[in-house]
């Protein structure tokens, strides 16, 4: 089950990486939107997420940067509601 949620998170970063070459948007670092992406999936429907168009894509992934603090804590800050939640 990890190894398929690993997968994903990694198709979510390949998708922003191309998303933020494409255009002049502010670059998050891989290793640590997958580290955010990964302390959090499981309050996030990856599936959803990488089925999102753009705008909404990239709403949920740069929330998700902004509003993840590397502690124990499952939930985001200032009461950010990724719309790919589950």
């Amino acid at each position: 089950m990890e190894k398929e949620i690993v997968r994903k998170i990694k198709l979510v970063c390949d998708r922003l990486e191309k998303l933020e070459s494409e255009s002049v948007l502010e670059k998050i670092d891989r290793t640590t939107i997958f580290m955010q992406l990964f302390q959090m999936h499981e309050l996030l429907d990856l599936n959803r997420l990488l089925a999102f168009p753009e705008y909404e894509f990239l709403h949920d992934v740069y929330g998700i940067n902004r509003f993840t603090e590397f502690n124990n804590s499952k939930e985001f800050a200032n009461c950010f509601l990724p719309r790919c939640a589950k």
